[in-house]
């Protein structure tokens, strides 16, 4: 299992003069449906430029710029960064080789209003041998459906009714997807999902609404991202947020301790927190166990967190370290899921 430290946020409360703080990290999730783990170089490729248009744009800006033309070369400009951001995304997951631009490949199709018949395997064969990689991935459709609209709304305050005006974008997107083995290019996995994106901005003030409305563009782009995150996540381990507590001042050890376990110094905070354990103060020494389960679950052992967690909550029962406990045996369990999916043995 793998942590990353992010952010340090602000002390939240107290126990008995030992001081915690809210910290965040990022930890590494399973997908849901996994490569198989042999799979580490891939293609990626786009399938879907063409010069088809996008349905008409329904928008209630002034003076839109909806040809079909923009409407063509903003669909291509939507896929291309796509494929981009699943590469960006990829390359943060373990177990996968680095997609440099030399592995996107685009190809032009007549028609990309329905899903293509899937690759000729002896083309992907030729393909993956070329570039030494052990699948392809494809894109192989995506719809894309803008609309918005301003309401007038109102208020009731203090007696009165004030005007408002609530402006709504809603984004229909459909995409699908199919994966091929490297040798003998045999389409081994197809996904298709239907999603939907729904901003909202309200301003007191119509031009001020309009001004602060996203463009048409940058819309479509934050639909290429999400679009790419559902379908990395899917297929492959990937971060995510969470918060943990850590208690950071009770004394003077306690403080410097704190100071090298956000500087990433794991190892100096660890000695200093085991020092801590021969205290008469059973608060401190709860507090320096709990923290000693941090380190070692920043270090990815989630086995060994836990089992710091667990005496700290033997030690002193407090509500914190129960929920970290639970935390700790969910993560145990997915560090088991995640080295299947990574091929470890």
């Amino acid at each position: 299992m793998f942590i990353r430290l992010v952010i340090l946020l602000a002390a939240v409360s107290v126990f008995s003069c030992v001081s915690v703080s809210k910290i965040e990290i990022h930890v590494l999730e399973p997908a849901s449906d996994p490569l198989p783990p042999e799979i580490n170089r891939v293609i990626l490729l786009n399938r879907t430029i063409a010069d088809t248009v996008l349905p008409p744009v329904q928008t209630v800006r002034p003076e839109p710029v909806i040809s079909d033309k923009f409407r063509t070369d903003l669909l291509n400009k939507t896929t291309t960064e796509l494929m981009f951001a699943l590469a960006g995304i990829l390359n943060e997951s373990p177990g996968m080789d680095y997609i440099d631009s030399t592995m996107i490949l685009e190809m032009v199709r007549p028609e990309r209003d329905h899903l293509p018949l899937p690759l000729d395997p002896l083309f992907v064969n030729e393909l993956c041998d070329t570039l030494a990689a052990d699948a392809l991935i494809s894109l192989e459709y995506l719809r894309v459906v803008y609309s918005d609209s301003i309401r007038e709304e109102r208020w009731n305050s203090m007696g009165g009714w004030d005007r408002y005006y609530w402006a709504l974008i809603n984004v229909d997107i459909t995409s699908g997807w199919r994966i091929y083995e490297g040798t003998g290019g045999r389409l081994i996995y197809e996904y298709a999902n239907i999603d939907t994106l729904i901003l909202d901005i309200t301003d007191w003030d119509i031009n001020q609404l309009l001004y602060k409305m996203p463009h048409i563009d940058e819309v479509f782009m934050e639909t290429a991202y999400l679009t790419a995150l559902d379908f990395a996540r899917r297929i492959s381990p990937h971060w995510m947020s969470g918060d943990r507590i850590i208690y950071f001042r009770g004394n003077r050890n306690m403080r410097k301790a704190y100071r090298h376990f956000i500087s990433n110094e794991l190892d100096i905070a660890e000695a200093i927190y085991l020092e801590q354990l021969d205290r008469l103060n059973r608060n401190m020494v709860a507090a320096a166990m709990h923290n000693l389960a941090l380190v070692n679950e920043m270090r990815g052992d989630s086995r060994q967190a836990l089992v710091w967690a667990r005496r700290s909550y033997q030690v002193v029962r407090k509500h914190l370290t129960s929920e970290y406990v639970e935390i700790l045996e969910e993560r145990a369990e997915i560090a088991e899921q995640l080295d299947r999916q990574l091929g470890v043995e």
